[in-house]
């Protein structure tokens, strides 16, 4: 860059003696040749200038400046690029610690509450992804709760049926800012009991706290998915400038992509904790 040149100038006649300074470089250079010094190499060709001669003109300075110039302005395009990548990552990455501090310091009333929250989210999705199955009906709604939600009151057919014809309920949104009252509406209506299912544990493992289980598991996960999550953006990104050959903003593509990787990474955390916290209801085998 230009900067860098004139950096190398005042060094080398920072001592104060009388100079001069050259500067070499190759029509040959990688710089050359893709920011449009071809037209210096065929003029050397044609003028048959040999390798060995320098070529010094006012015209090759000033090919040489445009050169630079187009190499400064593209780097500032990359980084002001990744600036805006790093935004999308960066506002993820805040939710994401937020989701650890509260899992962290959070009292068990708290957790409590936010266990209820997520068993009501996966219930819903639950619920969802039998609606959205073909072959969707009570016998299989049965069968996947029967899977995620281990010890919990099983309901009749007339009740399942409801359950799949009713409109969205609480859930379906995602959000963790209901209050207690939905939330308990709706696991009532899936027969789930949190606060039977937090007591069977206590009974099952004494010597550990229901709710800091409850955090452990989501931690765990968490971070799992977290680390996958990062590893999945970064080749998304690599991939994402292929989206201007159809006429999309690589940019705006990368937001809605990563915007659904991180929805996807909500939801799974929320499915993989509750599950793994209902089979602690599982006796353990020494039992």
């Amino acid at each position: 860059s230009r900067r860098v040149d004139r950096q190398l100038r005042g060094r080398a006649g920072r001592q104060g003696d009388p100079g001069a300074s050259r500067f070499f470089v190759s029509v040959d250079d990688e710089m050359f040749r893709l920011f449009g010094g071809d037209r210096i190499k065929k003029l050397m060709s044609t003028l048959r200038v040999g390798d060995d001669l320098p070529l010094e003109a006012k015209t090759v300075t000033e090919a040489l400046a445009a050169c630079q110039r187009k190499v400064e302005e593209r780097n500032s395009d990359i980084r002001s690029a990744t600036l805006e990548y790093d935004a999308v990552v960066d506002a993820q990455r805040r939710q994401v610690y937020g989701w650890r501090d509260r899992l962290l310091d959070a009292a068990d009333d708290d957790l409590d509450c936010l266990l209820k929250q997520w068993t009501a989210a996966v219930a819903a999705a639950v619920v969802a992804s039998v609606r959205n199955d073909d072959d969707g009906d009570a016998a299989m709604l049965r069968s996947r709760l029967g899977q995620v939600f281990v010890g919990q009151r099983a309901l009749t057919d007339a009740a399942l049926d409801d359950l799949l014809k009713a409109p969205a309920f609480l859930g379906d949104a995602d959000d963790d800012d209901e209050s207690p009252e939905a939330v308990d509406q709706t696991l009532c209506l899936f027969g789930i009991s949190v606060d039977d299912a937090l007591e069977r544990i206590a009974q099952l493992r004494p010597a550990d706290q229901p709710t800091r289980l409850f955090s452990a598991l989501a931690l765990r996960r968490l971070d799992s998915l977290w680390a996958a999550h990062l590893s999945n953006l970064a080749e998304l990104r690599d991939a994402i400038q292929f989206r201007a050959y159809g006429g999309v903003q690589p940019i705006e593509a990368f937001q809605l992509d990563a915007f659904k990787l991180y929805t996807k990474l909500r939801s799974k955390l929320k499915a993989d904790t509750v599950y793994s916290f209902f089979r602690l209801l599982i006796p353990p085998a020494d039992e």
